[in-house]
């Protein structure tokens, strides 16, 4: 497959016809919209959105912006005004400056993620509610599609910070080893990569497998190695609770492959929603749960630059 010829065209000339098809029908039924709320007021907040911050962040300005199309024109309209988004982001992307940076291999990534997102519209694959602002699956494929989240395969990652409660997770007694930590090992709080799961995706979900992982971190690598500010990856699960080796062994490499080169796990406490997600795939956790001998934690692991990229080159 080419990826840098006739696949990217068809692509993107896909995105442009879908585009041209919503934009007709959306100014048949409401043809003072896009003079009220040009796409164009809203990409603009979307490219002030901090260079640093979470892949669902959203501006004061932009929630009036989008509550204002709501309320005005109601919540099926709001939600094809953001299919219309992620297609104007998509087919902006080929002549983006961020595109230019990324290699070969990020680009054939980020492609996949655009022709899932295109036929998701084309196909009308999720109803209404799916293309709002409240939904995490929407969201990233918002940020992956003005390129502030990147595909990596397995993960996909974006530029954040450890957030500042992380110091005071935990017993007391950990306070000290968690401030020499980031002063001596990371060297500050941010900017770091933090790596997520997206489960939405199929192309993701069928690297979720040791090989799927490796190939996923030496791609992060490659980035850091081109980002000398970055100080490293991070990720906050259930995944890397230390009981999870032996209630579910087959998912120990996620944190093995990190804590066995140079990656640390810090307990971060536990919430609902871990709770739901570490239970609702396995029948063998949903039992230990029942029998109160399994509580899901969420554990933050954090991958040190120097570590990461000396067992890239090891790898």
């Amino acid at each position: 497959m080419n990826y840098c010829g006739s696949f990217t065209s068809n692509i993107f000339a896909q995105a442009l016809s879908m585009h041209t098809e919503l934009v007709d029908n959306i100014s048949k039924k409401h043809n003072s919209l896009f003079i009220m709320f040009p796409v164009s007021k809203y990409l603009s907040l979307l490219y002030a959105i901090p260079e640093i911050a979470s892949y669902h962040y959203i501006s004061n300005d932009m929630i009036r912006f989008c509550d204002s199309i709501e309320k005005r024109f109601g919540a099926d309209t709001s939600s094809h005004y953001n299919k219309l988004l992620l297609l104007t982001l998509i087919i902006a992307a080929n002549k983006n400056v961020k595109w230019t940076q990324f290699n070969n291999d990020i680009i054939r990534l980020y492609l996949l993620n655009f022709k899932r997102i295109i036929s998701q519209i084309v196909d009308n694959s999720y109803d209404d509610d799916y293309y709002n602002r409240g939904n995490d699956k929407f969201c990233k494929d918002l940020a992956v599609s003005c390129l502030r989240m990147i595909p990596v395969g397995s993960r996909k990652i974006h530029l954040y910070g450890i957030p500042k409660t992380f110091l005071f997770k935990g017993k007391i007694h950990h306070i000290f080893n968690r401030v020499l930590f980031i002063l001596f090992n990371l060297k500050g709080f941010k900017p770091l990569y933090e790596m997520h799961t997206d489960s939405h995706d199929p192309d993701l979900m069928a690297e979720f497998n040791p090989e799927g992982f490796i190939r996923s971190y030496k791609r992060i690598a490659g980035i850091l190695k081109e980002n000398p500010r970055v100080k490293g990856a991070f990720a906050g699960s259930w995944f890397y609770d230390p009981q999870i080796a032996s209630i579910s062994p087959r998912l120990a490499y996620l944190r093995e492959i990190i804590t066995d080169n140079g990656g640390k796990v810090f307990y971060m406490g536990d919430n609902q929603a871990s709770t739901q997600d570490a239970l609702l795939k396995s029948s063998t956790r949903r039992k230990l749960f029942e029998e109160k001998k399994y509580i899901p934690h969420v554990y933050m692991i954090i991958w040190p630059r120097k570590n990461m990229l000396q067992w890239a080159e090891k790898v």
